[in-house]
């Protein structure tokens, strides 16, 4: 007798929405997607950020908890922010690598709702030691 292989493979079981107890199926399914929210959240989290969402149970709480962690900038950031962006200097790093250490910086500055205006563009360039033989 052949060998059936498809018996042998077991699908992952969930739970009914049914055993559920009163829960509509509606209700139901949003709960999974929810807890596998939860769990995707949970799981891209560095160790140090971890702490903030222990205790939650449901994915909005987690979220919430780490945007107010996180989502806060203070006008020393922000400062400290500008202060890098216009203290980079080329030094012995290549024209792409500074380059990309002003576009991280500009990035960052962005990311706090800080514009950089061409003349600050201009300030950089001017200020920076790149002669013509570097391009």
């Amino acid at each position: 007798m052949p060998h059936n292989t498809h018996a042998e493979l077991k699908r992952p079981s969930l739970p009914s929405p049914l055993a559920a107890g009163r829960k509509s199926p509606l209700q139901w399914l949003l709960n999974l997607s929810n807890e596998a929210l939860l769990s995707l959240l949970i799981a891209t989290l560095f160790d140090d950020a971890i702490e903030y969402v222990v205790g939650s149970n449901i994915s909005v709480e987690a979220w919430t908890h780490l945007q107010d962690r996180y989502a806060t900038v203070s006008r020393a950031h922000v400062n400290h922010l500008k202060t890098k962006f216009h203290t980079i200097h080329k030094g012995a790093d290549s024209i792409e690598k500074y380059l990309l250490w002003i576009k991280i910086a500009r990035d960052q500055l962005f990311a706090v709702g800080e514009r950089i205006t061409d003349d600050d563009m201009v300030i950089i360039a001017r200020d920076s030691t790149i002669g013509l033989k570097d391009l």
